[in-house]
């Protein structure tokens, strides 16, 4: 090949790579053994190579990238976080300015800081993954 090795890692990689050298093997093999005097298919060598090359690298980026169980439940639990506190935090703050500026029974600012949380975690997630993507 021209250089480009999949990753240590990448044993489907590896196993590809090799696959397509066998094939380039037996296609040089067929190609030196004609009498007829026919072209050596050096046009669709070079394709299958480069075709090769890309699927490899495509492969080895895709291990690379591949993120574990742990990291999808910290994002998961991120996203969660980023809902979860503004709400929460609203909800305490109204709850207590109810308590301090009105007097007595009232939900006005509880229901207005919750609902206000609420955009403000809907906000926080949308910007954090179009961050992340």
């Amino acid at each position: 090949m021209s250089g480009t090795a999949p990753s240590q890692g990448s044993s489907s990689g590896r196993r590809l790579l090799a696959d397509a050298q066998a094939a380039d093997a037996r296609d040089h093999a067929r190609n030196d053994s004609r009498d007829d005097g026919t072209a050596d298919g050096t046009a669709d060598d070079g394709r299958l190579r480069a075709a090769v090359e890309r699927r490899v690298q495509r492969i080895a980026k895709a291990e690379r990238e591949r993120s574990s169980l742990l990291a999808q439940s910290v994002y998961m639990g991120t996203i969660a976080g980023l809902i979860v506190v503004p709400v929460v935090a609203g909800a305490y703050l109204g709850r207590w300015l109810d308590e301090r500026i009105v007097g007595g029974y009232s939900v006005r600012w509880t229901i207005g800081l919750l609902l206000a949380g609420v955009l403000l975690g809907a906000i926080n997630v949308y910007l954090f993954v179009r961050e992340r993507h």
